[in-house]
Order: C-alpha cells, then sequence, then structure tokens
C-alpha cells in the first residue's frame, strides 16, 4: 500500500467513525424501541472500526512514519500517547455501557459521555488530517 493509499484509507475511517458516532446519536434521542435496538449495533460497529482504525495507525502509519527521520519522531509519540488515552476512555465507555439497559437507565450520562467522547474524536481527527497526515505525504 503507497503511503497516498494509506492516508486515503485512515481518512474514509475517520469518515466512518464520525458516521458510526451520529447514527448512535440519533438513536439514544428517539423514542422509537428499534432505533434504541439500533444504538447498541452503531455503538458496537462504533467500536470495531475504531479499533481497526487504531490497528491500522499503530501496524502501518506510525512505523511507516518512523521511518521517515525527516519527520519530528517526538510529535508522532506523543500523538500515539493521546491515542492511546483516549482509546482506554473510549473502551471504558463501551465496557460502562455494554447493552441497552446500561444505556437507556443512564441515559443522560451515556449522552453526555458520547459527546464527549465525539468532541476528543473530532479534534484529534482534524490533528491528523490537517498535521501528521499531511506532513507524513510531504
Amino acid at each position: 500500500m503507497s503511503d497516498q493509499e494509506l492516508i486515503l484509507l485512515l481518512k474514509s475511517q475517520h469518515l466512518n467513525l464520525r458516521k458510526d458516532l451520529s447514527d448512535v446519536l440519533e438513536g439514544i434521542n428517539s423514542d422509537n424501541k428499534d432505533e434504541n435496538d439500533l444504538t447498541v449495533l452503531n455503538l458496537n460497529r462504533f467500536k470495531n472500526d475504531l479499533l481497526d482504525h487504531l490497528k491500522l495507525e499503530d501496524e502501518k502509519f506510525y512505523p511507516a512514519y518512523f521511518q521517515k527521520s525527516q519527520y519530528n519522531k517526538e510529535v508522532a509519540q506523543k500523538l500515539m500517547l493521546q491515542m492511546n488515552q483516549i482509546a482506554e476512555v473510549v473502551i471504558n465507555f463501551f465496557k460502562k455501557y455494554e447493552n441497552l439497559a446500561e444505556i437507556i437507565d443512564n441515559k443522560n450520562y451515556f449522552i453526555s459521555e458520547l459527546l464527549e467522547i465525539v468532541n476528543t474524536l473530532n479534534i484529534r481527527i482534524e490533528t491528523e488530517e490537517e498535521g501528521i497526515y499531511e506532513l507524513f505525504l510531504v
């Protein structure tokens, strides 16, 4: 896979992650039971998509980035550490809300925590796409 193809794939995954989160929010805000049931499926899809994305970054992107010695490796190390911290928060969120009953019983907290994750990931995505990914392609 070329560098350009890798970045395009990572950006495509970012779009999928944003869509996943949008679908979760849409479902949880509905009074329709079917939509609520979909919330758990959408949350699981987001979890799987996020894990796939993290794996691709860890196994393909960052090793390739570190091979290009002209780039600031300290910045990449910092970004990797931050993403690991974000991933830990998200994984704990998944554990906390692993079923529909937990989500419905704690709906306000679920929405609040989910919105925090959305905001954090949006900032992270912008940082990657406008920063390290562009630098990598130079």
